[in-house]
């Protein structure tokens, strides 16, 4: 049981590709190879399918199919969050920081439940270089946006995460029924799962082992990193039943990730 929750997923990122001694082109096909190889590690309930193909010559295109509606609101909300998403994710990955280096560009299109367009943009080396000097204005201001959970980026981030809400992992067993940002400064997942699944997690042997599953899982340290903005330094997971009595609390921090 314990090893089911901890393939639960804690936010759809990219596989990191490794890409040796070999020019431009043979570096875009290996990226794209392993990229598709690994679309199982970024699709879920709500990112549906993942693909990365040769637009042209030195484009890599990486469209997502979503189960997101097709509306106005969502449009709003995704256009005002994609580019520093879109950053994080290709800023985190090795291989894709090389190829904006080497004059690669990325067109990263997200489709709604009904395959139009809900969000896309271009990155090259020079976007991705004013998207970090974004990213870090906003990180110089992250104390005072902790400190005010009314601040409008925060209830825009919190609003998007909670429309898609809940999201049920059947083979974890949990199901994420809210997520808020709490007075630390922690991302809370408040959690689901069976009075049996949260009796082993009262024990603090199976507690303490789900932690340590936890932290290993690379997608901890991209998470954090990518709510930074928002004045996030941890997250905390509170496991509960159906009828909202609390099991557990798992605290994961970047404190945590250093040790």
């Amino acid at each position: 049981m314990i090893q089911k929750l901890i393939r639960f997923s804690l936010v759809a990122l990219f596989a990191i590709s490794s890409i040796s001694c070999q020019n431009t082109q043979e570096k875009i096909q290996n990226f794209i190879i392993s990229y598709n190889q690994n679309t199982r590690l970024i699709t879920n309930q709500i990112v549906t399918s993942a693909k990365a193909e040769v637009e042209s010559e030195n484009i890599i295109k990486l469209k997502f199919e979503t189960s997101i509606e097709d509306n106005e609101s969502n449009k709003s909300l995704y256009k005002d969050i994609f580019p520093g998403m879109i950053g994080d994710l290709l800023s985190e990955d090795k291989a894709a920081t090389g190829l904006l280096d080497e004059g690669v560009s990325f067109d990263v299109v997200f489709l709604a439940d009904n395959n139009r367009e809900l969000c896309s943009m271009i990155v090259d080396h020079k976007k991705m270089l004013e998207i970090i000097k974004n990213k870090l204005s906003k990180k110089s201001l992250a104390g005072e946006v902790g400190k005010n959970t009314s601040n409008d980026q925060v209830k825009l981030a919190l609003e998007m995460m909670n429309r898609n809400l809940p999201i049920t992992d059947k083979n974890a067993g949990t199901t994420v029924v809210k997520i808020d940002i709490s007075d630390n400064k922690e991302l809370v997942y408040y959690v689901e799962i069976s009075d049996k699944d949260g009796a082993v997690l009262k024990n603090p042997n199976a507690k303490s082992l789900m932690k340590e599953g936890m932290l290993r899982a690379p997608q901890t340290s991209k998470v954090l990193s990518s709510v930074s903005g928002l004045g996030v330094n941890a997250l905390k997971y509170i496991y509960q039943s159906n009828k909202g009595t609390v099991f557990t609390e798992i605290i994961l921090s970047q404190e945590d990730l250093r040790k």
